[in-house]
Parts: structure tokens; C-alpha cells; sequence
């Protein structure tokens, strides 16, 4: 009998380092698991932020070259109702220059009018014109 327990023993023992050794092997098969999905993790973070860093720069680009075609328009008051044909006229009128602007509107307590030109070439014959408006007084045309 007591050989008998000691073979039960024994194999039970048996038994049990092979199943802690299999357990073990399972344990590590998990870490790296898990250690691959946190360096996936780290990778994939890093692509969106490096994709967030190009979106924001595309977007301050846009922002720069919609900003670059903007004029400012002081000292015209007296416009009223359709903004943007309004600066059309005063544009043709005042400095000679014909075009179609995409919007305008009152900035600053209607103190200022912000028009937005379609091309910089536009724009640039404003530019090379605002002398024009010398002569009357109280009216100032600024570039952005």
C-alpha cells in the first residue's frame, strides 16, 4: 500500500508539473500576445497622429491661401443690402477695376467690409490700383 501511494504521488506530481509546464507555455504565448498588440497599438498611434499633423497642416494651408486673396475696405458706409454687388460696383467705380468677388461682409461693428477675391491675380490689380483712392479722403483699401 504505501508503494501503491507513492506511485499515486508520484504520478499525480507528474501530472501536475506537466500541466504547470503547459499552463506556462500558455502564459507566455498570452505576453506575447499581448506585447505584439501594444507595439500594433503604438504603431497605429503613431500613424494617426502623423496623419492629424498632415491633415492640420493641409488645413492651415488652405486657410493661409484663402486668407491671401482677402481685402479689407474701410470708409464705405453707405453700402447696403447685396454686400458683394455693392463692393463690385464701388471696386468699378472707385479704382477702375472690374471683377467678381465670392463674398463680402461687415466686419468690426460694420466699420469694415472683408471681401474675398476669387484669384490673386485679381486681387494684385487691386493692388497695383488702390493709389486711386488717394484722393478721397477717409477711405482706406487694405491687403491681407
Amino acid at each position: 500500500m504505501d508503494k501503491e501511494m507513492k506511485t499515486t504521488i508520484r504520478e499525480i506530481r507528474e501530472g501536475i508539473r506537466a500541466e504547470s509546464k503547459v499552463l506556462r507555455k500558455e502564459i507566455a504565448a498570452v505576453r506575447e500576445e499581448i506585447r505584439g498588440r501594444e507595439e500594433k497599438g503604438q504603431t497605429q498611434k503613431a500613424d494617426w497622429v502623423n496623419r492629424m499633423k498632415m491633415i492640420e497642416k493641409k488645413m492651415e494651408q488652405r486657410e493661409k491661401k484663402e486668407r491671401k486673396n482677402n481685402v479689407i475696405i474701410t470708409g464705405i458706409g453707405g453700402l447696403r443690402g447685396n454686400m458683394e454687388r455693392g463692393v463690385e460696383e464701388w471696386l468699378e467705380r472707385e479704382i477702375e477695376v472690374k471683377m467678381n468677388e465670392k463674398e463680402a461682409f461687415r466686419i468690426n461693428k460694420d466699420k469694415m467690409i472683408l471681401a474675398k477675391i476669387e484669384t490673386w491675380e485679381k486681387k494684385k490689380s487691386i493692388i497695383l490700383n488702390k493709389s486711386k483712392l488717394k484722393e478721397r479722403k477717409g477711405c482706406i483699401l487694405m491687403t491681407i
